[in-house]
């Protein structure tokens, strides 16, 4: 058997440049490099690269940022002396309503009788609105049907709306949606609904200095998550509607780059199974037939609605099985899962209360869900990296970790470091067996 952290190295797919490929497509790819070196460097001369939210490594946390942001913006007595004027925008310029009538009671975090919470409520005398917010975290087992019936309980002679607020306007998952139908819910999105309400709100408080810097520091903050830049891609469409040759060879360049994501988190997904079964793992691919049809669907089919990845078994506790599970929602993640018979995750708060207070705590959003007993983005104890295949898309701050899966000697590195976190994991549960 391997030591503990030793990663067999195999051989892995080629994705160097091809030396034969056309000088059109060569030189338009160096001269698109070019321009966004400059406009790096504009970005960093104008104090853009410094955000508040990036350096406090926040901008991902539903909770501590988006939701109490958003909030605070939308509460008419919040510390903005606003009023409501942003909440006024919101409803008009995100939720697409007219003005309601007579005053607006905000909420967030608001509890149901499923024992749920709804991101935000708006309620006036005409409307009971609901607002399901998710950056990272995947959808709950009828989260938007028990939303839906607990806003149409409080709304007595009111018109009900709820909206699904994600990053790109993503359709909720099946098992969200019980019953309900796609006339029941809206979806909006950050990359573009909060995005000009956003700007909208920069607009009004042009008098207030250290707010209006707030609010541009968070549509940066989106701009990111949504891999956003409009001067660089205004020159660059600019170029390329005036040059039928560098048109052509953008075109054929596009064609390639989804299929060079799919080659990259393929390659992930093949070392790290390698790596595990080095270690005598019995590894299974879910989320899809194989490694190379779940690295296609989560770009090409349904990315940011499916949960992908690895799992193997580890152990028993009671009368049910544990697994790891590797996932890729957003951000890789990976810990401890009861199972089922057929390898199945289930919710079994029971066990989690059991074994969850006698190891680390978990540092992934997860990690407090009952379905997963502890979860982790990384060991934070070491120099491992996290691995965020949902920011495979801002030119200006795409992810180092990203970029160094181009190299095998860095893939190599990686993949060592996330096993050995998982062989920690799965004796510190060892132990507690053993107990």
């Amino acid at each position: 058997m391997a030591p503990a952290c030793y990663v067999n190295k195999k051989e892995l797919p080629n994705l160097q440049n091809n030396a034969n490929s056309p000088i059109n497509e060569t030189n338009l790819l160096h001269r698109t490099h070019l321009l966004l070196e400059q406009h790096r460097a504009f970005s960093n001369q104008q104090g853009e690269r410094f955000n508040i939210f990036s350096i406090l490594k926040m901008e991902r946390k539903e909770v501590e940022t988006h939701s109490r942001f958003i909030y605070e913006l939308l509460n008419p007595h919040g510390r903005h002396g606003m009023g409501t004027t942003f909440l006024e925008l919101f409803i008009a310029d995100v939720l697409s309503l007219d003005n309601q009538r007579g005053k607006y009671t905000v909420k967030r975090e608001d509890g149901t009788d499923e024992g749920r919470r709804i991101d935000f409520t708006i309620e006036s005398a005409d409307s009971m609105i609901g607002i399901e917010m998710k950056i990272d975290a995947a959808d709950q087992h009828n989260q938007l049907y028990d939303y839906f019936l607990e806003l149409k309980k409080r709304a007595t002679n009111k018109e009900v709306r709820l909206y699904y607020l994600t990053l790109f306007g993503a359709q909720p998952s099946t098992g969200s949606l019980n019953s309900l139908t796609d006339k029941q819910y809206e979806l909006i999105a950050f990359s573009s609904h909060i995005v000009d309400w956003l700007t909208a709100c920069i607009k009004e408080a042009a008098m207030k200095p250290v707010l209006r810097e707030a609010l541009v520091q968070y549509k940066l903050l989106i701009e990111k998550l949504t891999g956003q830049r409009q001067e660089f891609k205004m020159e660059l469409a600019k170029q390329l509607a005036s040059n039928p040759n560098d048109l052509q060879a953008a075109l054929a360049i596009e064609h390639a780059i989804v299929k060079s994501k799919i080659m990259l988190q393929e390659r992930f997904w093949t070392t790290l199974k390698q790596a595990l079964e080095s270690q005598e793992k019995i590894v299974a691919v879910y989320g899809g037939k194989s490694i190379k049809d779940i690295s296609e669907n989560y770009y090409q089919n349904s990315k940011g609605n499916k949960n992908i990845g690895l799992k193997y078994p580890v152990g028993q506790y009671a009368d049910m099985s544990v697994y790891m599970y590797i996932n890729l929602y957003s951000w890789v993640h990976y810990g401890l899962r009861v199972c089922d018979e057929h390898g199945n995750a289930v919710s079994r708060r029971d066990i989690k209360n059991d074994i969850a207070p006698l190891l680390p705590t978990g540092n992934a959003v997860n990690s407090k869900k009952d379905d997963w007993i502890t979860c982790y983005y990384n060991d934070e104890q070491s120099s491992q990296p996290i691995v965020k295949f949902a920011e495979f898309g801002d030119a200006f701050d795409t992810d180092p970790v990203l970029l160094s899966l181009t190299n095998e000697n860095e893939v190599q590195k990686l993949i060592e470091s996330i096993v050995c976190h998982l062989l920690k994991i799965e004796e510190q549960f060892s132990k507690l067996q053993k107990n």
